[in-house]
């Protein structure tokens, strides 16, 4: 508990009760554990304990794990992030989170090519990289047949593409759903090196197709 306070992390673990009660606690508006560090956010303290665990002695494997995304839930805008929109529109936007305040929005307009990314370095000791991140498809299209596209794609830095991770489209339109990705085999000739986590929106000239992507995490384990 104590860590995860005093040190920085990815996500904020803690909070404080603004309105309502707890579901099953007394935690009353404004209540703190007995700390005086606030009520854990229990989808972001997990996530912030996965991120800072280490290994330990004993047992195979080991390692340290690290989420190397900044601002991967896009609670600071475009920090750290890319961005590229044929509408001209900004991508990180309020319509839809599936936490906190902000997600990428991707498309939601017709002829749209909306595109957002980060680069980052895999330490060269990796032994394994796991990508996940939550999707949420909406659509004016019916049927299955297939218009409008999401891409999810690892790029090198010159933004040439390593791997196409995932392609969904307006036929797959679903309510938030999350997907993990085991990437080590992909990129084991990056460790090292400098990629790119890219998300890429595309639309015909009707009938349009909203993307959100929200809470992203490229975790790396490494020695």
């Amino acid at each position: 508990i104590y860590r995860l306070y005093n040190t920085s992390q990815p996500y904020s673990a803690y909070h404080d009760i603004t309105s309502g009660n707890n579901l099953y606690y007394s935690a009353t508006t404004g209540y703190d554990l007995a700390t005086g560090i606030g009520s854990p956010d229990v989808w972001n303290f997990a996530r912030d304990v996965a991120g800072t665990s280490g290994g330990g002695g004993g047992g195979g494997g080991g390692g340290t794990t690290t989420q190397l995304l900044s601002n991967a839930g896009f609670e600071s805008g475009s920090s750290s992030w890319q961005e590229s929109s044929s509408g001209g529109y900004e991508i990180v936007d309020s319509t839809n989170p599936h936490t906190g305040s902000y997600s990428a929005y991707l498309c939601g307009y017709n002829n749209c090519n909306d595109q957002i990314w980060q680069t980052v370095t895999l330490p060269s000791t990796t032994t394994k990289v796991v990508l996940s991140y939550w999707l949420y498809i909406s659509t004016q299209e019916s049927g299955s047949t297939c218009y409008d596209y999401f891409y999810v794609r690892i790029r090198n830095s010159s933004g040439s593409t390593i791997t196409t991770v995932q392609t969904r489209c307006n036929a797959n339109a679903s309510g938030w759903t999350q997907y993990t990705f085991d990437l080590t085999s992909a990129l084991s000739s990056y460790y090292g090196k400098q990629i790119q986590v890219y998300f890429q929106g595309t639309t015909d000239s009707s009938l349009v197709t909203n993307f959100f992507v929200d809470d992203v995490a490229l975790n790396d384990t490494h020695s």
